[in-house]
């Protein structure tokens, strides 16, 4: 059973994480009904005593001025903070509702009045904090919640750390993949009041003119340094009102000399522009982009309906050509591929290359509906084939690729890659398939190659950061390892390897304390994985704590009975503690795995620890 943060919280899922710190999800148990919360975790390094509680302190300090801070409506109520063990912890109210990246999608303008209300809504929450001293520094839109059902907008994650971790948190402002947001002084660790101001102005820009996040940070690098108007970001945008364009001219204004000194002095000319007119607040029901679209096409199911009923009446009445009948059991045969009834498809498939024998296609999809089934050979057999009849499919090569490399062909499955991309250039998922055969040659530097080049070409892939992250880590470059699998884990919060691998790279950089913190969701993620507990088990050995290594390795083993590894380590766990019988039992396991698996090295390691034990 997973052990409750603070005797009190237990884990749902990860919302978020970077180097600095996770935030999670969790359910408060000792309230009835167990209301969701939200809990942000801050590791604590391993110092002295006398350095440790003065970070705690000023930890403390700020977890009570946020505490001050949510008596505004706008601002998610902290419930709670402690410290436990290795960490610091604050807890927030869950707030139910949607972010505001939501409701600005590339290509849609929110009208001006509403847009002069969100800002106003949002400039009093900051005028608030402003007046109490507190700096949000991370304004972007996901960090703006609507709530439901009120439509109430709130400001959410205030830094808890920045007068603790300065240096990390104007790394992280720099490396931050939503640096639209960020401006040049904050950038260079001088971030002050007006900072916020510069991130809420790039926010209400964004859903004003409809523009992209790319699109506003590449018009941003070409003026940014330069200190000009930036204005010149948006000027193919929609006409807005001149008095609108200056005030979010100067809010975003490169040089924060030339900026607003504060919220109070923008919502001062706000009245102004609104002298005149109604601003009236918007309605706040909102519907998904994604959905807007759908009704367009609903009424036309009853057209295809019609069309098959046709095609049938045709084919039985007039005796349909042969190859109009190939198209229909094609039909069948994706329908089938598409339920998940591989069988029904290959059966289909086959009897369709009965008539035409000569389609590169029909083997090709013959061949993905085996890999369904994990019928490897014959899979390999139906790609080589459409390789055969149509050497120029990258999608062919890149499956064979594939298959090849399930099979243990880590060099046929590099050229078949390699024939993939040369194909096409832009297969981003070749380069990184590629990147793991190189890997598994032991060719690390050509994987890394691989994996950037897949990032070059589609920078949001979870995978290629994932896996160049592990090679990094293999080639003994832990710090751009943690920055890789940090990469991952935003793209893809609840990927559990993410966090083994960063936790790997962790450990090789002797950062014992964030290892076991990565082991310990990886575990919450995927409970059922030994590695995760056998790396937590090799990290609290590294630190004393053979009780826990044991327990961790015992894990390892429940879920994976023939674990080498943890046979051989927990055998050195009890010889730590002086458990010789319990020591020579898991020794003599892991000698007899390692017959079994021809591995001579290891019986013979395992043979000498038994040695050290009998003398």
């Amino acid at each position: 059973m997973v052990k409750l943060l603070g005797g009190q919280y237990q884990f749902i899922q990860v919302l978020g994480s970077s180097d600095l710190g996770c935030t999670y999800l969790a359910a408060d148990v000792r309230v009835s009904g167990h209301p969701k919360c939200v809990v942000k975790q801050h590791p604590l390094e391993k110092t002295n005593p006398r350095s440790l509680q003065i970070i705690l302190n000023l930890l403390y300090q700020k977890a009570k001025i946020l505490e001050g801070l949510a008596q505004y409506d706008g601002i998610p109520k902290i419930l709670n903070y402690f410290n436990d063990r290795d960490a610091f912890y604050l807890v927030q109210e869950f707030i139910p509702g949607h972010p505001f990246s939501t409701e600005i999608q590339p290509g849609y303008c929110l009208p001006e009045p509403q847009g002069i209300y969100f800002l106003m809504e949002m400039l009093e929450i900051l005028d608030f904090a402003h007046q109490r001293g507190t700096i949000h520094r991370s304004i972007k839109p996901s960090n703006i919640i609507r709530r439901h059902p009120d439509g109430k907008l709130l400001l959410v994650d205030f830094a808890l750390v920045t007068e603790v971790a300065t240096a990390d948190s104007e790394i992280e402002a720099r490396e931050d993949k939503n640096w639209l947001y960020i401006p040049l002084e904050q950038k260079m660790g001088q971030v002050q009041i007006n900072s916020d101001l510069y991130a809420l102005g790039m926010v209400v820009i964004q859903a004003l003119t409809g523009l992209s996040a790319e699109d506003l940070a590449a018009r941003k690098r070409a003026v940014e340094t330069q200190y000009q108007d930036c204005s010149v970001f948006w000027t193919r945008s929609p006409q807005l009102k001149p008095g609108l364009r200056e005030i979010l001219s100067k809010m975003v204004h490169p040089d924060c000399s030339q900026r607003y000194p504060d919220a109070a002095a923008v919502l001062a000319d706000l009245e102004a522009l609104r002298h005149g007119q109604q601003v009236k607040k918007p309605k706040t029901k909102f519907t998904p982009l994604e959905s807007r679209s759908k009704s367009r096409y609903a009424h036309k199911w009853w057209i295809t309906g019609i069309g098959v009923l046709t095609f049938l009446a045709i084919a039985l009445l007039a005796k349909v050509p042969q190859h109009l009948a190939v198209y229909y059991w094609l039909d069948r045969a994706q329908t089938a591929a598409n339920s998940g009834d591989n069988a029904a498809a290959i059966a289909t498939y086959t009897q369709v290359l009965q008539q035409q024998p000569d389609r590169a296609a029909i083997y090709f999809n013959r061949g993905v509906a085996y890999l369904g089934l994990a019928d490897w050979q014959a899979a390999l057999t139906d790609f080589t084939t459409a390789i055969a009849l149509d050497p120029d499919d990258p999608q062919a090569y890149y499956q064979r690729g594939n298959v090849r490399f399930n099979l243990g062909d880590a060099e046929g499955a590099q050229g078949d890659y390699s024939k993939a991309i040369a194909l096409n250039p832009d297969f981003a998922k070749a380069y990184v398939n590629r990147g793991s055969a190189y890997a598994a040659l032991g060719q690390e530097n050509a994987a890394i190659a691989d994996y950037t080049a897949a990032i070059n070409i589609n920078a949001r892939f979870a995978a290629a950061y994932l896996n160049r992250c592990l090679s990094y880590s293999n080639i003994g470059d832990p710090e751009n390892a943690i920055a890789d699998c940090t990469t991952a884990i935003n793209l893809r919060p609840n990927h559990p390897y993410s966090y083994q691998n960063r936790g790997l790279a962790h450990y090789r950089l002797q950062n014992w304390q964030r290892a076991i913190a990565d082991f310990n969701i990886a575990i919450q993620l995927d409970s059922e994985d030994p590695e995760a507990y056998y790396n937590r088990g090799l990290t609290r050995a590294q630190i004393g704590d053979w009780s826990g290594a044991i327990t961790d390795y015992s894990n390892a083993i429940e879920r994976h009975p023939g674990h080498l590894l943890a046979y051989y380590d927990l055998g050195l766990a009890y010889q730590e503690l002086g458990e010789i019988t319990a020591a020579r039992k898991n020794f003599q396991t892991a000698a007899e795995i390692c017959l079994d698996v021809g591995k001579l090295d290891c019986y013979d390691d395992a043979l000498y620890q038994i040695e050290q034990l009998e003398k």
